[in-house]
């Protein structure tokens, strides 16, 4: 089979989308959705930029997972209904199961891949309202205090 770039008839034939946004925080997504509702998901925040949160969320049928590529990304969830703030670096790996609400927060210049898998034939992707209102306020300064103070 050689090598060749799917036109839009083929990728429908095949149930795969592909997309590109700039998110409202600033963040740019090239997406690619698959048949079974799989995702592989390139984002990257621009060198320039500070710092944001993504909005915080979890899944019911699928889990996700990143590899940091560039540069320093935080995530929070909670762990015995406490927030728990983590660094992961370039080369680091780490995956949120279903029905773990998460949020990630990328420095400027920072590239991660995230895999969505499991089966979801639908929009399965769930606000977690309590844990944005613990994490959308934190600063980049609050983070780092956060991590290094446990």
């Amino acid at each position: 089979m050689s090598n060749q770039i799917l036109n839009i008839a083929q990728q429908k034939k095949l149930q795969i989308s592909c997309s590109y946004e700039i998110m409202p925080n600033g963040e740019s997504r090239t997406k690619m959705k698959f048949f079974d509702g799989s995702e592989y998901i390139l984002t990257s925040r621009a060198e320039c930029a500070d710092g944001a949160w993504q909005n915080s969320h979890y899944h019911k049928s699928i889990s996700e997972t990143f590899v940091v590529q560039k540069g320093l990304v935080a995530s929070a969830h909670f762990i015995n209904k406490a927030l728990s703030l983590e660094f992961y670096h370039v080369g680091e790996v780490f995956t949120f199961r279903t029905n773990e609400p998460h949020n990630i927060y990328l420095f400027g210049g920072a590239i991660i891949h995230t895999v969505k898998q499991g089966e979801s034939r639908g929009r399965d992707w769930h606000a977690s309202p309590e844990l944005d209102a613990l994490t959308k306020d934190l600063s980049e300064q609050d983070i780092f205090t956060k991590i290094r103070s446990h």
